[in-house]
């Protein structure tokens, strides 16, 4: 079993009125957020095939701390990252230990410009997230075979993703 780690990142004063993370009470991390944290941390990195909506956001932004990381870049499409900056962390960290001073965002397109090619050397993260970089459709290759990310999203069987479908390099 997959133990609760709420308590480890939920804010003790996290029990606002009206808010809709709070509507039961304090915000509780959902079993697959549990197993990506805990995942992340055992195995010293992750890939994390969340669907919408299963919380992949807060999720990304815990995983600096779960994984003692110091200077962590999230790479967000870049339509995402004002949101990310000026919505997300900033209502997650009303009602979890998210260290912000630790994270940086960066969204995909600063990094394909003539500018950006430097970008992660100056900013020397020694943890990358990279939210929105598969399709659910993908094909990766596994132990058990050729399966979509979909799949094994919905699968409760621990999965070691191997590589990307035509691609050589291991992920």
């Amino acid at each position: 079993a997959i133990p609760d780690l709420s308590p480890l990142y939920v804010r003790a004063d996290a029990n606002c009125s009206g808010c809709d993370l709070c509507r039961n009470g304090p915000p509780k991390l959902r079993p697959l957020q549990n197993r990506m944290l805990l995942e992340a941390e055992r195995c010293g990195g992750a890939i994390g095939p969340m669907p919408v909506g299963s919380g992949k956001t807060v999720t990304s932004l815990l995983l600096p701390d779960a994984m003692g990381a110091k200077r962590a870049v999230i790479l967000v499409p870049a339509q995402l990252k004002d949101q990310m900056l000026r919505v997300d962390i900033p209502r997650y960290a009303k009602h979890f230990h998210i260290h912000t001073e630790r994270i940086k965002v960066v969204s995909y397109s600063e990094l394909s410009i003539a500018r950006g090619a430097r970008l992660l050397t100056t900013l020397r993260p020694d943890l990358l997230i990279c939210d929105e970089c598969f399709p659910y459709n993908t094909k990766v290759i596994t132990r058990r075979g050729e399966q979509a990310i979909g799949e094994i999203v919905h699968s409760d069987t621990p999965t070691e993703v191997l590589s990307q479908k035509d691609r050589k390099s291991v992920v």
